[in-house]
């Protein structure tokens, strides 16, 4: 039955809702279909979606459709249990049915979730036949703010690998998916590889239908894509690449790599081949592109910063000669890879540089030194004549695989975006959307939310329009950001480790609060205004006072229960903290580790070549080791 069908059946039909509940219960994990050992299978049980990826806007009810169906033949009498859970374990809705099967018969119900609460959620349903276990199922949901139903060009927030890996991790059906699911969080940006040996499998044969229709999904739901193109085509890998005598000279591979480079950007830009075709008029297209992934490695760069910079210098020329206002973006390979890519490139051949950082399993942003990092890209940049080259984070994230838990995932990922654009990067992608088989993503591996999904739809959502005003000084356990725009202003505040409030006297001033889930959690009364310190980001929104007012007043802030606070080491007045990082040099006293050499994670972001230069769609995501600046 397709879901036009479903939905005019709904209108004419009354179902039972759910029994709202307040008991308390243990935070669950990211859903999956259950596999038990004491389950006897005599009926198969599903929670199916009603909405696109379980994904509702707030206003709207959620739903989920029940389904048993008898398999053992004989059919029988059950018992259908289902629980929904809110992102911090609260039970909000409980249900309760009674199940007669004939043989080889199917029941089907739509459950009705009656809550306004926005957020994750979580359903676990059980079958049982008196006392026996006959099937489990589960499944999650998220209630959201909606997004906006047009391009953001100004927005910093991205995702890595979104939807466009035709061939690679999703078939053109999952692209559809992905896009959906990339609007819906309010994510303005993806970053999708184009695979030169993809695109173009032998000398001159172009085969572009799969890439084209991505192109027209990320258009249908208004999501603007950063391009990576990157690996040699199998006919075109330089000498010396690896090891092989029949490799082509470099300056040959170079020239086609030239050539490809134009032929993606002649038929993607805005106005190009594929707009022409499409009678596209909105200016819609790809105008920024990544030139290759992680240099850093010899997984993805078998060379030397040098002729990365001969690479970078041939693809600006046919990427400029197909579109004069392109925008490139250079891979980093570490200060000296740069160095030399820059002697070699000249400095005007960046406009932006990708930086990726990674933390170490489960090691906090903040222990990963997000910010001292970027500050160090700043000052090399600006010591090699590159004021106007931008920093673009277009990798980090943290595996579910590596020790770190659901709300970890979302805490640090929402926390490394707020320091990361505040510390002056100019588009921050997390990877990834959804990996299946490992922990990577914001969904599962059935293409559910999970609970970094909605904390990353209400970042968008609460810093929408929103530029970064400075960091608050807030000592060594606590962090504190504005963000301001022409409306309104928003503050971010959390702790490090421990938990504990934060009292502020606001005087006239007019503040809510806002939980990682969206949700109103706190106002201003009479004056005070109290909120909790916990790793979960909190959000001060204000339309009445100035961002130095709200960043005084979070600064002047009484903490409770956590020490030291260190309330008071950094002068007044709000602006980027200083670090004592500033690449190359370090003043006295001052004891880091530089960060070219920190390389904490083994994960890697796109599919690897093989030796023959030809991408590998087997690749494991975490046999390959990370990079950053």
């Amino acid at each position: 039955m397709n879901i036009s069908r479903f939905f005019m059946m709904l209108t004419r039909l009354r179902f039972p809702k759910f029994i709202g509940g307040t008991a308390q219960g243990s935070c669950l994990t990211s859903p999956t279909n259950n596999t038990r050992s004491d389950i006897v299978a005599t009926a198969r049980l599903t929670l199916n979606e009603i909405a696109p990826g379980n994904l509702f806007e707030s206003g709207q009810q959620m739903a989920l459709l029940e389904s048993v169906q008898d398999s053992s033949g004989l059919g029988g009498t059950y018992t259908l249990s289902i629980t929904v859970q809110d992102a911090y374990g609260t039970t909000v809705a409980r249900h309760t049915d009674h199940v007669v099967l004939t043989p080889n018969g199917t029941f089907s119900r739509q459950i009705m979730i009656d809550t306004k609460k926005m957020g994750w959620y979580n359903a676990t349903a059980m079958l049982q036949s008196a006392s026996t276990i006959v099937a489990t199922a589960s499944s999650s949901l998220a209630l959201l703010s909606p997004p906006v139903n047009r391009p953001e060009p100004a927005s910093p927030w991205g995702i890595g690998g979104g939807g466009a890996w035709l061939g690679i991790r999703f078939d053109e059906n999952g692209s559809v998916r992905s896009f959906q699911r990339i609007h819906k969080a309010g994510i303005a940006w993806s970053r999708e590889e184009l695979f030169w040996n993809n695109l173009e499998p032998s000398q001159g044969t172009w085969h572009w239908a799969a890439f084209d229709a991505s192109m027209l999904q990320a258009r249908e739901h208004h999501v603007l894509i950063m391009g990576l193109l990157d690996y040699w085509a199998s006919w075109s890998i330089p000498e010396g690449w690896n090891g092989r005598p029949d490799n082509i000279d470099w300056q040959t591979a170079l020239s086609n790599f030239n050539n490809f480079c134009y032929q993606v950007v002649n038929r993607y830009k805005p106005g190009g081949v594929l707009a022409r075709q499409m009678g596209w008029t909105d200016g819609y297209g790809i105008r920024y592109w990544e030139i290759w992934n992680e240099p850093t490695t010899s997984q993805y760069w078998r060379s030397d910063g040098a002729h990365y910079g001969l690479l970078l210098k041939a693809a600006r020329e046919g990427i400029k000669r197909a579109d004069p206002d392109a925008f490139l973006i250079g891979s980093n390979g570490g200060f000296d890879f740069d160095h030399h890519a820059i002697q070699v490139a000249g400095i005007t051949s960046y406009d932006a540089i990708a930086i990726h950082i990674y933390a170490s399993r489960d090691t906090t942003p903040e222990a990963t030194n997000y910010v001292q990092i970027i500050q160090s890209m700043r000052s090399f940049l600006n010591e090699n004549g590159g004021q106007h080259v931008e920093i673009w984070l277009t990798e980090t994230g943290w595996d579910l695989l590596q020790g770190v838990s659901v709300w970890d995932q979302a805490n640090f990922i929402v926390r490394a975006q707020i320091a990361s654009v505040a510390a002056g990067v100019a588009r921050s992608f997390i990877f990834t959307l959804q990996y299946a088989g490992e922990g990577w993503g914001l969904l599962n591996d059935n293409g559910e939310p999970r609970i970094s999904y909605a904390a990353y739809a209400t970042l968008t959502d609460q810093l929408r329009g929103l530029q970064p005003a400075g960091e608050v000084p807030m000592g060594a356990a606590l962090r504190a950001y504005v963000y301001a725009g022409d409306d309104r202003v928003v503050g971010t505040v959390w702790s490090i480790d421990q938990t504990g409030k934060l009292e502020m006297d606001v005087e006239h001033e007019e503040i809510e609060v806002y939980d990682l889930m969206n949700n109103l959690v706190g106002r201003a009364c009479n004056g005070h205004l109290t909120v909790d310190l916990t790793g979960s980001p909190q959000f001060l929104r204000s339309r009445t006072a100035s961002a130095a007012r709200l960043g005084q007043i979070i600064r002047e802030g009484r903490v409770i229960s956590i020490a030291p606070p260190g309330i008071g080491i950094a002068p007044p007045g709000i602006g980027i903290a200083t670090y004592c990082v500033s690449y190359p040099y370090y003043p006295a006293g001052c004891t880091v580790t530089p960060p070219h050499s920190m390389r904490p994670s083994w994960h890697s972001r796109a599919t690897p070549p093989l030796d023959n230069g030809v991408p590998s769609s087997s690749t494991s995501k975490s046999s390959v080791p990370s990079t950053q600046a």
